[in-house]
């Protein structure tokens, strides 16, 4: 490479510094953040360029404005990056990049320009309006139970539109009449959500294939789907498993484990696959993958909480297989592959 670029990217500034292949500062500057100015920047440069940048919420913008600028583009995890004594700046933080980018001491984050990478944004709104309808609808029971009105579970307390009328204080019958309206509201806004996601079960095969699998329905098979946007990142199912955070890391120094860690990944995909694996264990229905679970306990002596997050991996590990293969779940198989299968 004949330049080595830093770029500290915020939402209105950014700060570059450029070094040669000797490592010597050749620019540096900071200016509005918008794609003209960073094309206009990169095309500055006549040569062999590479370019990073940290892991931020405007990374995959800069991922998209900037991938067919350069030769390399990284766009590096901060949590990795090699500590630096002194004070803080922008410019600072910029030479820094540079200097990991020139000695290759970077841990990339993956992005892709896709249809399941852009899927994320769908699927972590639809979770926060899932979890704003789970926290109201608590609210609304709390509510109720402060003034002695007999509840159920918060679902089947929500779904009495008269419960509210109960309230004995008006003040507190006011605020239980806004709640249900804003429950209402947000049951609609979910529902949109949801008609979105069938519409891309018919759009998108992988999608519709990790649906056939036991416990993954439509709303989790966006959300691994999206996450793991292209399977072949990964090299097996343990570098899914880690992203996953299915597994704990051991840290250990001379013969002793120091500690055990969970891995940076996303928690998205690990409520995912625990959550498919809770569906399985708990449905009427007898598949391969529920008498997994009876295996482990009842032959590998595993405890419910070890052998359901055994049977996570398990699942995480299928649907790796199905995203790669373009294939859809084939219970006959897992069947015949577990029952010689090492825990």
């Amino acid at each position: 490479m004949d330049y080595y670029i830093g770029l500290d990217a915020h939402s209105k500034t950014c700060t570059y510094v450029c070094l040669n292949k000797e490592g010597d500062i050749l620019r540096q500057g900071t200016f509005s953040t918008n794609e003209r100015n960073l094309k206009d920047l990169c095309r500055s440069f006549k040569g062999e360029t590479a370019l990073v940048l940290e892991e931020t919420n405007i990374a995959q913008w800069l991922y998209v404005v900037l991938k067919d600028e350069v030769d390399k583009l990284v766009v590096c995890h901060p949590a990795y990056l090699p500590m630096k004594s002194g004070p803080k700046n922008d410019y600072r933080d910029a030479l820094h990049l540079a200097h990991q980018l020139r000695s290759n001491n970077l841990t990339p984050v993956f992005h892709e320009d896709s249809f399941l990478m852009n899927l994320r944004t769908i699927v972590s709104n639809y979770e926060n309006v899932n979890l704003h309808g789970t926290n109201l609808k608590y609210n609304f029971k709390s509510l109720l139970r402060s003034d002695g009105v007999q509840t159920q579970s918060a679902c089947k307390t929500v779904s009495n539109p008269e419960k509210w009328k109960e309230l004995k204080t008006p003040s507190k019958r006011f605020v239980a009449e806004k709640l249900y309206e804003q429950i209402v509201a947000n049951e609609k806004l979910k529902a949109q959500y949801v008609r979105e996601f069938r519409v891309n079960i018919l759009k998108e095969p992988s999608i519709r294939n990790l649906s056939s699998l036991p416990g993954v329905g439509k709303v989790r098979a966006h959300i691994i789907a999206a996450y793991i946007s292209s399977a072949h990142r990964f090299e097996n199912k343990h570098k899914l498993w880690s992203y996953a955070k299915l597994i704990r890391h051991r840290d250990e120094s001379d013969g002793y484990v120091m500690r055990k860690r969970t891995p940076h990944g996303r928690s998205e995909l690990k409520a995912a696959f625990m959550g498919a694996a809770q569906r399985i264990i708990i449905s009427a229905s007898s598949t391969a993958l529920q008498d997994y679970f009876l295996h482990l306990i009842e032959n590998k002596k595993l405890g419910q909480r070890e052998a359901k997050k055994a049977l996570a991996r398990k699942i995480a590990a299928i649907c790796l297989v199905i995203m790669k293969k373009g294939t859809k779940y084939d219970d006959d198989e897992v069947r015949r592959s577990f029952q010689t299968e090492e825990v």
